[in-house]
């Protein structure tokens, strides 16, 4: 049975190996032997073995299930920039909503608008968003929690020594280039995922209470 891990956990363990083989003799180093492989849910498996040490060993990760659990419980960061940088983020949080007419948030400069992903969302959804202010800040924070989660990695793995993401293709580590690349296929679907969720959340036939901006101060803690 392959072992189930998140993809901060999957990123750790590609750059462990990596620098494990850059420490060998490089005699050695065409022993170390990595293979990242899709998988028809959206998930990767990384396996990695050494030849005549370690028998192959294979991992799980990029779970839409796993992912979207711990992508809510990141702490809120604005490092993907889409709210105001000039004042606290909290602050810059309670100035979204959602602008039926021109389909657009208010509070994301226009650069910023094709990274928000509303294309995503249901007409339903964006009605209730423009009515609800709430429902416009807790989407935006979950693509900044998203974003958060998913660029690290990318992030982490380009800072090795020795190493581009983005050159090493037709390479001998053109693992690393193939699990950079399952980073950014696994974002795409866990946007897909979010979405479905977040709109299957919204459409339910519940009460929603008016906005109160007061209630925003622990809102980099809500969950779908």
């Amino acid at each position: 049975m392959m072992n189930l891990i998140n993809t901060e956990s999957a990123v750790k363990k590609v750059i462990a190996f990596y620098q494990l083989k850059q420490m060998a003799h490089p005699v050695y180093q065409n022993k170390f032997q990595a293979f990242i492989r899709p998988k028809k849910d959206g998930a990767y498996t990384f396996s990695f073995l050494i030849q005549d040490a370690i028998d192959e060993e294979t991992f799980v990760y990029g779970n839409t299930e796993k992912d979207i659990s711990d992508i809510k419980e990141r702490e809120l960061t604005n490092d993907s920039d889409l709210l105001d940088k000039n004042i606290p983020i909290n602050c810059a949080l309670n100035k979204v909503s959602y602008d039926d007419k021109l389909n657009k948030l208010k509070g994301i400069s226009p650069a910023n608008q094709k990274k928000i992903f509303l294309h995503l969302l249901d007409g339903k959804v964006k009605q209730k968003m423009a009515v609800y202010q709430s429902l416009a800040q807790k989407w935006i924070l979950l693509q900044m929690k998203c974003f958060d989660y998913y660029n690290r990695p990318l992030c982490l793995l380009d800072s090795i020594d020795g190493i581009n993401i983005t050159r090493t293709t037709g390479a001998e580590n053109e693992w690393i280039y193939d699990f950079a690349e399952s980073i950014n296929n696994i974002k795409i679907n866990m946007q897909k995922a979010i979405a479905e969720e977040f709109s299957n959340e919204i459409n339910k036939p519940v009460y929603l209470k008016s906005y109160d901006p007061h209630s925003q101060f622990d809102l980099s803690k809500t969950h779908i």
